[in-house]
């Protein structure tokens, strides 16, 4: 019999009356769980999972009690605030390195538009005392 990864012809492909391949892994679903709406009836996922859940037999390669196990080892762990946070911070590192190098480099390709003679301290005192001087003229 032929076989198609693993599996064999037979499980994916049956003939129906008319002579036609019928898929099963494309056969149309009688109900649905997610109808037109746009909304998703959790319910009757739930019942459909756990019905096909306890259809299927249980295997042996479960450990026994392995979920038990797994629940404790959920519940056992703590979280903790600082690696949280130092996480965050380091995500957030390299794209603030990013920002900075396009602005530095904004900066100094960027034309100025001050005259040679002028002295950039001579700027800044004009700048701050500009208010000091319009209350002393306004006297």
């Amino acid at each position: 019999m032929a076989s198609f990864f693993g599996f064999h012809y037979s499980e994916f492909f049956r003939i129906s009356t008319f002579g036609f391949r019928i898929s099963h892994c494309n056969r149309a679903l009688a109900q649905t769980v997610y109808p037109v709406t746009g909304c998703m009836n959790l319910a009757e996922l739930e019942r459909k999972l756990i019905a096909v859940a306890r259809a299927r037999p249980v295997s042996d390669a479960v450990p026994y009690a392995f979920e038990k196990r797994i629940m404790a080892q959920l519940k056992a762990q703590t979280v903790d605030e600082w690696s949280l946070w130092a996480r965050a911070l380091w995500r957030a590192a390299a794209p603030c390195i990013a920002i900075m190098l396009v602005l530095a480099g904004w900066s100094l390709f960027t034309p100025t538009n001050t005259a040679p003679g002028i002295d950039l301290s001579q700027q800044f005192e004009n700048t701050v005392l500009a208010a000091a001087d319009q209350e002393q003229s306004a006297d």
